[in-house]
């Protein structure tokens, strides 16, 4: 299928899901299946990619919700040189909807005011002008049919991946704690919060470690991200006296050193649509405590969801405490990271190039009997 294909996504620059997941599917659906991707965006890293990139150049004053209707309209307008148009949350109509995010969900979880976004989303999904949306999980699934009474017809679930090469040792697991500054031989728990430390509930994740740590000392902490509140958490952290035990640590790219340095990931997340670093700890054998409602625990084996979700703080802490103390096999984390190993990039594009092809039967359906 050499087919044309535009992809809009208002935000291409930095270490975001979506962008991580842009950037490996398109490159797989050129190569594997020759289609020809270009990549609408306002915002893009300086560098060469392995597609097309085109940029719009937005205003600098424009925020929120005028932003991203500019953006769409532009889309459209672009989108007629091409078969699909493929929209990842910024675009008021499209062909096939990505969705990385329960915008009306987390709204109501953190208690945030509706704004543009809220609006745009909510505009986006009440009109309903694709043919399809691509859902990240089944849990985002169901929210979308729940809230906006959307046909189970129209949603596809597609899994978000990782990246193979996530799970080479390069360090060992002493050396690469002695490259981030962590005590190389204590037990080491990991928080990966990315850019919103709220949703990942980040104030929780270290109430939890101070209970694990007042019942046993031998462990450390690190927390992977960067948020607005930053300051914030390191002042906290140094209230409770434990500057030298949790270490918060901006994103880096060489991701292996942080996954090799890990124990254990507390994911204490009011909600996550997927969680692709969750995916990537769980490939790389490391045992996950997680809160309910969670996409990526829809992959665990029964055995290891059982284990992983929490209820309670006190769920987290004595599951903690039994892994530190070695009362946990590792069997069952060695098990399910070959039952998930399957779960790839390329997998994710062959589930998008299914929903691509299916897309174009309909247009073309369309077009011959337009009644």
């Amino acid at each position: 299928m050499n087919e044309k294909i535009l992809i809009s996504i208002i935000n291409l620059k930095g270490i975001s899901g979506a962008v991580n997941y842009i950037t490996q599917t398109s490159s797989i659906l050129k190569e594997k299946y020759g289609l020809e991707i270009n990549i609408l965006t306002a915002k893009k890293e300086h560098k060469n990619y392995p597609f097309e990139v085109s940029t719009i150049p937005i205003i600098k004053n424009m925020h929120g919700y005028c932003k991203r209707y500019l953006f769409s309209k532009y889309s459209n307008f672009v989108s007629k040189n091409y078969r699909l148009l493929n929209g990842h949350g910024d675009i008021l109509n499209q062909d096939i909807l990505t969705l990385h995010n329960l915008i009306h969900r987390t709204y109501e979880k953190l208690n945030r005011p509706k704004d543009g976004l809220w609006k745009f989303h909510n505009k986006m999904l009440s009109e309903k002008k694709f043919t399809f949306i691509i859902a990240n999980s089944i849990f985002m699934k169901k929210d979308i049919i729940d809230r906006f009474k959307i046909s189970e017809e129209r949603i596809r679930v597609v899994y978000p991946s990782y990246n193979p090469s996530i799970t080479k040792l390069k360090n060992g697991k002493e050396q690469a704690r002695k490259i981030i500054g962590l005590n190389p031989e204590s037990f080491c728990f990991l928080l990966p919060a990315s850019g919103d430390f709220l949703k990942r509930d980040v104030n929780r994740f270290i109430d939890i470690f101070l209970k694990i740590y007042n019942e046993n000392k031998n462990c450390q902490a690190i927390i992977t991200g960067k948020d607005s509140s930053f300051k914030k958490y390191l002042s906290k952290i140094s209230d409770i006296g434990l500057s030298n035990i949790i270490k918060i640590i901006e994103p880096i790219k060489d991701v292996n050193i942080i996954y090799e340095s890990a124990d254990c990931i507390i994911y204490p997340a009011v909600l996550e649509e997927f969680g692709i670093a969750i995916m990537e700890g769980m490939v790389s054998k490391i045992p996950v405590l997680c809160t309910m409602d969670i996409g990526v625990t829809e992959l665990m084996k029964e055995e290891v969801k059982n284990f992983s979700l929490c209820l309670s703080d006190y769920d987290f802490v004595s599951k903690a405490l039994m892994l530190i103390n070695k009362q946990v096999s590792k069997d069952m984390f060695n098990d399910n990271a070959i039952h998930i190993s399957h779960m790839t990039w390329e997998k994710t594009s062959d589930d998008i190039y299914k929903v691509y092809n299916d897309t174009l039967k309909i247009k073309h359906s369309e077009r011959i009997n337009p009644y």
